[in-house]
């Protein structure tokens, strides 16, 4: 059989829920990750005086072409979409000394596979090089390559 809740105790319950969803906090904080905060951040270490481009987009939004020489960084922030739903690729390309096209497309970050795991925020980076785009782990230094350059 099911009873009806009271207006007050109904009002109570979801009270308590919106409070819980909103704040982050409470009995569940360290065991369910509400939303996450994440900053993705392409850095060129393409040596020589190579340009890299960089274009970046989701769904719902496109940050535009980026132009970085060795060194520079371009960067963005983003909260995840509430059902784990977003997806960031980026395309990339450069001119080598013999005028050879370099190029990549891939996703730079998927909330599917759990970049952050259950952090509530992090910061994922990648390295442009010279023979392809490498994703770099700050705690331990070490680089693992994503994908090596396409002859265009």
């Amino acid at each position: 059989m099911i009873r009806k809740m009271g207006g007050k105790k109904a009002m109570l319950s979801f009270m308590i829920v919106l409070m819980l969803v909103v704040c982050n906090c409470g009995i569940f904080a360290g065991a369910i990750k509400f939303s996450t905060h994440a900053t993705v951040l392409v850095r060129s270490e393409i040596l020589g005086l190579h340009v890299l481009g960089v274009h970046c987009k989701s769904k719902d939004d496109d940050l535009g072409l980026h132009r970085l020489s060795y060194s520079q960084e371009y960067k963005w922030s983003f909260s995840e979409a509430i059902f784990g739903s977003t997806l960031f690729w980026c395309h990339m390309s450069w001119t080598d000394s013999d005028r050879k096209v370099k190029d990549a497309a891939f996703d730079v970050y998927d909330a599917k596979k759990n970049p952050c795991g259950r952090e509530s925020s992090c910061e994922i980076e990648y390295h442009a090089t010279n023979h392809g785009v490498m994703l770099y782990n700050a705690a331990t230094g070490e680089r693992n390559e994503v994908v090596v350059w396409r002859n265009l």
